[in-house]
């Protein structure tokens, strides 16, 4: 592979043979960066090694993505029913609820309520 390089770097030198010793040194630390097996395969092992971790990190973004949403729909499952049951509280509380219920069960008002006294002091209802 031939070197290019961009002479911004080497327009400085103003003497031609310092600007060749200066192509000649990057051509040769260029040429053994891109010829070297070592590099190549240092450069394909980081290359693998980004990608499997970009992926993993993706995959693991995406999962708890799916997760995330699971759990808002069941939060909001929850909340529906927790109202559901806060108006069922409420109905079943009402006075007339209270009354229908007191009707079903043959309950009677009671009427004039008298208290009598024991030996103890301690009051008791007498009908």
């Amino acid at each position: 592979m031939k070197f290019h390089a961009s002479y911004s770097s080497v327009a400085a030198a103003q003497n031609p043979r310092t600007r060749g010793v200066i192509l000649a040194y990057a051509r040769r630390a260029c040429a053994w960066a891109v010829q070297s097996t070592g590099a190549r395969v240092l450069i394909l092992t980081l290359i693998v090694v980004i990608g499997v971790a970009y992926i993993g990190v993706m995959s693991s973004v995406s999962t708890k993505g799916y997760e995330l949403k699971r759990v808002e729909r069941e939060v909001t499952a929850l909340r529906d029913a927790n109202d559901r049951m806060q108006i069922h509280i409420a109905e079943q509380g009402s006075l007339r609820r209270v009354r229908e219920r007191v009707q079903a069960l043959h309950m009677v008002p009671i009427e004039g309520v008298t208290f009598a006294s024991t030996l103890v002091q301690h009051p008791v209802a007498q009908r």
